[in-house]
């Protein structure tokens, strides 16, 4: 459970895929490039999991989950504070770092609980569904009372309080 307390990619992720479309419309992006923008980050997002998966081993699981979190809250503001094409290439960086941690995750209850892998892999997943489920419903209440852009920084600075919960994270 502590893998979902601090997975920033729920409240960031939940962001990202969901509503991207929708934020970069209401800033005034064509419908059809706020679509595409979508498209950009979870392609990025297969290969940014793709690399850091083949890195993950020799890395750690720990210092996986720390970068691919403080590299997203860094290409998230740049996303947000930046314009013009620049954010195109920060969407690329978000994709690619903000999806890193489940696999991370995923590797580290795989190699901890090796007597009911099934079990502890079942209990992940789940929590990991059904928090993701309710932080996309409570980011929606919230970007309706006070508006996309304020939820989205919102959710970078939150990313940035699951810095402590990570070093409690085994290291090897």
């Amino acid at each position: 459970m502590l893998c979902n307390v601090i997975h920033s990619d729920k409240l960031l992720g939940a962001n990202v895929v969901n509503y991207l479309p929708t934020f970069l419309s209401s800033e005034g992006v064509a419908f059809a490039l706020a679509g595409a923008s979508l498209s950009v980050v979870e392609l990025s997002g297969t290969l940014g999991v793709l690399l850091m998966g083949m890195f993950s081993d020799r890395l750690g699981q720990r210092n996986v989950v720390l970068y691919g979190t403080l590299i997203s809250v860094l290409f998230s503001m740049g996303f947000l504070l930046l314009q013009s094409w620049i954010r195109i290439v920060m969407l690329i960086g978000v994709g690619m770092s903000a999806f890193v941690a489940n696999p991370a995750f995923l590797s580290m209850i795989q190699t901890r609980f090796t007597r009911n892998l099934s079990l502890a892999n079942g209990i992940y997943m789940s929590s990991s569904f059904i928090l993701r489920s309710i932080v996309v419903v409570l980011v929606g209440i919230m970007a309706d009372r006070y508006g996309m852009r304020p939820v989205f920084v919102g959710s970078v600075l939150v990313a940035l309080l699951s810095l402590p919960f990570i070093f409690m994270l085994p290291k090897k």
